[in-house]
């Protein structure tokens, strides 16, 4: 249980591509729902992936959850040339290091060091590594676990629906929520 008179400072690290910042974020906002006020999280990842996160520019009704950006690695004046995997290895490159950077600043924002590490199980290349480095705790999150159980739990519904080689598949979505 966290003591009331200490803040409890916890860095969450979001891979910022795809459905895993959204997925993380929402993860962290049911906990921070329920965490006394001393409980603060740093909610690190890109400018881009934070602007949609964050979009309203404030931190979604929860004041105890901050956005902190950590570079994406796209040289200035950059241009993607159509390799989705370019963007991916761009962030890989430098998050280790940004995040190193950018840390300080949420605990100096927050007055406490961070006590644990929060993140996407994607990230698990360095966070593992960071967090053994800073001393903490890490919790490896796998943000897309609970659909690939859903696939799993309705195989034999998506089978018998559409055989081994259906072509209906959006039909399906829906269905199941």
């Amino acid at each position: 249980m966290a003591s009331k008179d200490t803040t409890h400072h916890i860095g969450v690290v979001a891979f910022p591509l795809g459905n895993h910042g959204p997925a993380l974020l929402n993860t962290i906002k049911c906990l921070a729902s329920l965490a006394p006020p001393n409980v603060k999280f740093s909610f690190f990842s890109t400018k881009s992936s934070l602007n949609f996160l964050f979009s309203n520019g404030q931190n979604l009704g929860f004041p105890n959850i901050r956005p902190y950006e950590i570079w994406d690695g796209k040289p200035l004046g950059h241009v993607f040339k159509g390799n989705p995997l370019e963007e991916v290895e761009l962030f890989m490159r430098v998050a280790p290091k940004s995040l190193r950077e950018v840390m300080p600043i949420a605990e100096a924002d927050v007055g406490e060091k961070v006590r644990c590490l929060i993140g996407d199980a994607f990230l698990g290349c360095f966070l593992g590594d960071l967090a053994q480095d800073f001393g903490v705790p890490w919790v490896s999150c796998w943000t897309s676990g609970i659909h690939s159980l859903t696939i799993h739990v309705y195989t034999d519904v998506i089978k018998e629906r559409f055989g081994t080689h259906g072509k209906n598949y959006l039909s399906l979505i829906g269905q199941f929520y």
